[in-house]
C-alpha cells in the first residue's frame, strides 16, 4: 500500500504529491522502498512526470511546499549510519546525486530541490522530537521549519548552528531559513506542544497548546 503524505502546487497549476516510502511500479523506478513525488495534471489527476528520492539508509517525508520559483522545500527525517548518497531518479535515469554526512539517530531534516536536481539536505541535530505533520511552511517565500523540544539540558542546533543551550520545559522551536539554508532567525516558544503551522498572507499562524504565559 501506498500513503500519499502531502501536497503542493508548482506555479503553473501542477500538483505534487508525495508518499511514504513504498515500491512503486512506475516506468523504470529501480526496486525500493523510498519516498516519491508525482506531478499530476490539477482537473485530471493523471501523472504527468515521476520522481523517486533513493538514500542510503533511511529517508522519510512529511510535508512539501513550493516557492514561486518552483523551488521545492521537503520536510523529512533521515538516518544515515555511514556517509552516502541521496539520488534522485525521474523513472527513466539517476539525474542527480547529492552527498551526505553520517547521522546515527533520526533527525529532522529539510530537503531543498528542483524537479530535476537536488540542491541541499540540512538537518535538525541534539534535542529533537520530530513532527510528522504541519512542520513546513513558506513565509515570504522562505521555508519555516518547526520541531518539539523534550525538557533536557541537551542543546538544539540546525546545520551545527546553536538554537537553545536546553531547556526546562518541553517547548517548541521555529527556525526561518535563507535560500542557502542557513538561520534567518529563531524562535523558541517555552513550554509550548501540539504545534501546527500554517500562513496566512505575511503572518505565521499557529495551532498550538500552551500552558504558560507569552508575549
Amino acid at each position: 500500500s501506498v500513503t500519499l503524505m502531502n501536497l503542493g502546487y508548482f506555479n503553473n497549476g501542477d500538483l505534487a504529491v508525495g508518499t511514504d516510502n513504498a515500491n512503486i511500479a512506475f516506468q523504470s523506478f529501480p526496486s525500493s522502498s523510498s519516498p516519491h513525488i508525482f506531478r499530476l495534471k490539477p482537473g485530471t489527476g493523471a501523472i504527468i512526470e515521476g520522481r523517486k528520492l533513493i538514500l542510503q539508509g533511511n529517508l522519510s517525508l512529511y510535508t512539501i511546499q513550493i516557492d514561486k520559483n518552483d523551488q521545492l522545500y521537503l520536510s523529512g527525517s533521515t538516518i544515515l549510519p555511514t556517509n552516502g548518497n541521496l539520488f534522485l531518479h525521474n523513472g527513466t535515469s539517476m539525474i542527480d546525486t547529492l552527498a551526505l554526512p553520517v547521522n546515527n539517530r533520526q533527525q529532522g531534516a529539510l530537503l531543498k530541490m528542483a524537479w530535476n536536481g537536488l540542491h541541499w539536505v540540512k538537518n535538525f541535530s541534539g534535542n529533537v522530537l520530530i513532527k510528522q505533520s504541519g512542520d513546513l511552511s513558506l513565509l515570504n517565500d522562505k521555508p519555516v521549519m518547526g520541531v518539539m523540544t523534550s525538557p533536557s539540558t541537551q542543546p538544539l542546533l540546525w546545520d551545527g548552528q546553536a538554537i537553545h543551550n536546553g531547556l526546562l520545559n518541553q517547548s517548541f522551536c521555529l527556525v526561518s531559513m535563507n535560500a542557502d539554508g542557513t538561520i534567518a532567525q529563531k524562535k523558541i516558544l517555552d513550554n509550548t506542544t501540539g504545534i501546527y503551522m500554517r500562513t496566512g498572507g505575511k503572518h505565521l499562524i499557529l495551532g498550538s497548546v500552551i500552558r504558560s504565559a507569552m508575549e
